[in-house]
């Protein structure tokens, strides 16, 4: 066993220098709607971000958004089932809550209807 390990060694070359990306970059535009739209996946973000330009790090388990300079927040990503048919969104009400109660009857209007009650967790719509 110590013989093969040593003509292993032989053939090993030295790591990289610089670890490589483990996420895919995105640049992606908030939506006035305060959502993003990533791999046909919709995504609610702080309102605050409406109409920037965000880079976003698609990750296996999660979307790390920034801004230019900055990190600004991490969402968990889904992923699409087999068969799975319709929309796929992950709104976090806290994100539009502002500004539906700045409008009257506008949850009642809302197309995102069922994603917004805290308390049922919904992936897809």
């Amino acid at each position: 066993m110590q013989q093969k390990l040593t003509i292993e060694r032989l053939h090993l070359q030295p790591l990289p220098v610089q670890r490589f990306a483990d996420y895919e970059p995105l640049v992606v535009r908030a939506r006035s709607t305060s959502t993003i739209e990533v791999r046909s996946v919709t995504y609610s973000i702080p309102s605050r971000l409406i109409s920037q330009q965000l880079t976003v790090h698609l990750r296996h388990d999660r979307l790390d958004l920034f801004l230019p300079s900055q990190f600004v927040e991490t969402l968990p990503r889904l992923h699409r089932r087999a068969g799975q048919l319709g929309p796929m969104r992950r709104i976090d009400f806290r994100n539009v809550i502002e500004s539906l109660r700045r409008k009257p009857r506008a949850l009642m209007r809302a197309q995102l209807q069922s994603d917004l009650r805290p308390g049922v967790r919904r992936q897809s719509g």
